[in-house]
């Protein structure tokens, strides 16, 4: 994390480093994604942003997805989606439920898993 974690902006720096993240995961190397998500989750922690903590288990889950690690994935994802209902956040939690939803699922016409319109109804 170096300079930008000495400097005190670590919440800026864990953000820029989930776009890496991210690119890393477009990508197809879910190795390295899954440990740049790993730091974004260590940096949030380390600030008590709980939000930030909450997107980033689910980011690591769904590296353990791509990796074939369903059982872990499965794990993380929920844990994740977890953190997210306890916040009440409300995106963290669609975004959980996006990545609990089995691959090839059905989805909205909106491209939502189906878990979307539990969540939209108020349902666990």
């Amino acid at each position: 994390m170096g300079e930008a974690w000495a400097a005190g902006d670590q919440p800026l720096a864990a953000l820029a480093l989930n776009f890496v993240g991210n690119g890393l995961y477009l990508q197809g190397d879910w190795t390295a994604a899954r440990t740049v998500f790993e730091q974004v989750r260590e940096g949030f922690q380390s600030v008590s942003n709980p939000h930030g903590v909450a997107v980033a288990t689910v980011q690591i889950g769904l590296c353990a997805l791509e990796g074939g690690d369903q059982h872990e994935a499965r794990s993380l994802v929920r844990e994740g989606l977890q953190l997210a209902r306890e916040l009440d956040f409300r995106w963290g939690e669609l975004y959980g439920l996006d990545g609990a939803a089995p691959r090839g699922e059905p989805r909205t016409a909106a491209g939502c898993p189906r878990g979307w319109n539990r969540w939209r109804n108020g349902g666990a």
